[in-house]
C-alpha cells in the first residue's frame, strides 16, 4: 500500500517534509535553524509526558513545560496547531503533491546509458535430483528417513547456512542503478523503487522477501533432519530391547501427529513471515485528498488528546 495522506500520520509527514523544513528555518515565524530531528525529539517528548499524565476521568493531561525551553514549547504548539488540524494538514498535502509533480523541485541523477546490463535473468540452477529409492509398493515402509535425508540434501542444494540462489538473487539487486533523467514523476517512481530511509521500496521489499524465504527453506531443512534423527533412535531402541517394531512405529507416528506442529514450529513461523513482504506499492495517488473527516484530532500522531497545559 501507499502512504496515506488522509490524516496526519508519522509516515505521510515524514514524507511531505514539513519537519525538516522547520528545522531549516524556512516556516515563517522561526527562522532558527536546528539540527536534523531536532523537532522530531521534541515532539516524541511532549507526547510521552501527555501520555505518562493523561487522565482517563478529565480527559486531559498535564505538561510540565518548566522542563521545556520557550523554543521547545513554540515549536510543539506550532506542530500541535498547524499541522494535524485537518484543514490544515490538506493544505499542507496540497502544496506537497504541487511540488512534487515540479521536475525543478525533484534532484535526480542524470541518466546514463550502460555499456550492458548486469542482470539478465540467469542463475545457475542447484544439481537437484529425484529420490530414487523404494516406493513401498506393499506399504510396509511407515517412515522412510532415506527419503527425508534425500530431501534434505535438496533443500540445502538450494539454502544453506550463508548462502545460497536465493540469497545470490537478493545480493544482485544491490547492482541496478536506476537513473530516469530529467523526469519528476520517473524520479518519484524511482524512489518508490529504490527506497530510502525508513521505506524499502521494491527493491528491499524484494530482497527482505528472498531472504525469508532463504530462511524459512534453511530452518524447514533442520527441522526435517531433527524429525529423522528422532526417528532413527526410536528404530535403534527396537533393535536393542527387541520390542515389536511396529508398536513402536506406531508410537512414533502418533507423537508426530499430535505434536507435529511443535516440530516443525520454527518452519510454519518463517512461512508465516513471508506475509510481511508484498504489501509496497508504486501507486502515487497517496490517499484520499477530499476527505470531509473534520474531526478536531489534537492527537499528533500519538497525542492523548489534552491540550498539555
Amino acid at each position: 500500500m501507499g502512504i496515506d495522506f488522509s490524516y496526519a500520520n508519522d509516515e505521510a509527514i515524514e514524507q511531505i517534509g514539513i519537519l525538516d523544513r522547520f528545522n531549516n528555518g524556512e516556516i515563517d515565524g522561526f527562522p532558527n535553524e536546528h539540527p536534523d530531528g531536532w523537532i522530531q525529539a521534541v515532539i516524541d517528548e511532549v507526547q510521552a509526558e501527555i501520555q505518562s499524565t493523561y487522565n482517563p476521568r478529565t480527559g486531559s493531561s498535564n505538561v510540565d513545560w518548566s522542563n521545556y525551553t520557550d523554543e521547545e514549547r513554540a515549536a510543539y504548539e506550532w506542530y500541535r496547531d498547524e499541522v494535524i488540524p485537518p484543514e490544515k494538514w490538506r493544505a499542507h498535502v496540497e502544496e506537497y503533491q504541487e511540488e512534487s509533480s515540479d521536475e525543478d523541485n525533484v534532484s535526480y541523477d542524470e541518466y546514463q546509458e550502460p555499456d550492458e546490463y548486469d542482470i539478465d535473468g540467469d542463475i545457475d540452477e542447484p544439481d537437484v535430483t529425484t529420490y530414487t529409492g523404494t516406493d513401498n509398493e506393499n506399504g510396509e515402509l511407515k517412515v522412510s528417513t532415506e527419503a527425508i535425508r534425500h530431501f534434505v540434501k535438496q533443500i540445502d542444494k538450494v539454502a544453506w547456512r550463508g548462502g545460497g540462489l536465493l540469497l545470490d538473487a537478493s545480493n544482485r539487486f544491490d547492482t541496478l542503478d536506476i537513473r530516469p533523467g530529467k523526469f519528476a514523476r520517473a524520479e518519484l517512481m524511482r524512489q518508490k523503487i529504490v527506497g530510502g530511509g525508513e521505506n524499502r521500496g521494491l527493491i528491499g521489499d524484494t530482497q527482505g522477501l528472498l531472504t525469508q524465504v532463504h530462511q524459512t527453506l534453511f530452518v524447514l531443512s533442520d527441522n526435517l533432519l531433527q524429525m529423522a534423527n528422532s526417528y532413527e533412535r526410536t528404530e535403534e531402541g527396537n533393535d536393542r530391547t527387541g520390542k515389536d517394531l511396529e508398536d513402536r512405529t506406531r508410537e512414533f507416528n502418533e507423537m508426530t501427529e499430535s505434536e507435529f506442529a511443535n516440530a516443525m514450529g520454527d518452519s510454519w513461523g518463517y512461512i508465516d513471515g513471508t506475509g510481511d513482504f508484498g504489501q509496497v506499492s508504486t501507486d502515487g495517488s497517496g490517499g484520499n485528498d477530499d476527505s470531509d473527516d473534520d474531526s478536531d484530532d489534537d492527537s499528533g500522531g500519538g497525542d492523548s488528546g489534552g491540550d498539555g497545559q
